[in-house]
């Protein structure tokens, strides 16, 4: 799917995703590759790209790719820029705060779009921060599961050390998700 970007209306960028989810062995849903890309209106190289590769075996699992060496970021920051409050200040790369997911998950689609309103300056609708906010603690509380689903015991340890009443299913085999992490 790909969005327009403007900046006092005009159309500056466009911001692009693609998703491919999966069904687990246990029957939940879990994203296989998400890719996430700003790309000027006047050219076809993106400028900036977020990717999750589950599969990955060469890259990070989860990283961020910059082709902003071409001028063509601090043109579109330029021209967000001129909305009065931050007009005639220079924006330069190293003002951006590109986000990694907070403090325990990686980046999303949400994570995505705030960086381009709030740090870019890319106009935004009345209501955006709201609609983003809830939306990223839906997903992360889906993470929440999903950790606890993959490291059971290590969740139960924790809840016995805060007071509560944990007991392993009788068929429990010590099965944890140990992989994911070791991975780069």
């Amino acid at each position: 799917m790909t969005l327009p970007l403007t900046g006092d209306g005009v159309r500056l960028a466009d911001w692009s995703f693609v998703m491919f989810a999966e069904a687990s062995s246990d029957g939940f849903l879990k994203v296989d590759q998400l890719r996430l890309w700003m790309t000027p209106a006047f050219d076809e190289s993106p400028v900036v790209r977020l990717e999750y590769e589950n599969r990955s075996t060469k890259p990070p699992v989860s990283h961020w790719q910059f082709h902003a060496e071409r001028g063509a970021l601090s043109f579109m920051l330029a021209r967000t820029r001129q909305d009065g409050k931050h007009e005639g200040v220079p924006m330069s790369l190293s003002a951006l705060h590109f986000p990694t997911g907070g403090r325990r998950f990686r980046p999303g689609i949400e994570d995505f779009i705030q960086f381009l309103v709030q740090e870019c300056g890319f106009d935004s609708m009345q209501g955006w921060r709201r609609v983003l906010e809830d939306s990223r603690e839906l997903g992360r509380r889906f993470q929440v599961r999903t950790i606890a689903r993959d490291y059971p015991a290590e969740v139960a340890e924790v809840l016995r050390e805060n007071g509560w009443s944990v007991q392993p299913p009788s068929d429990f085999d010590g099965w944890e998700a140990t992989q994911a992490l070791r991975e780069f």
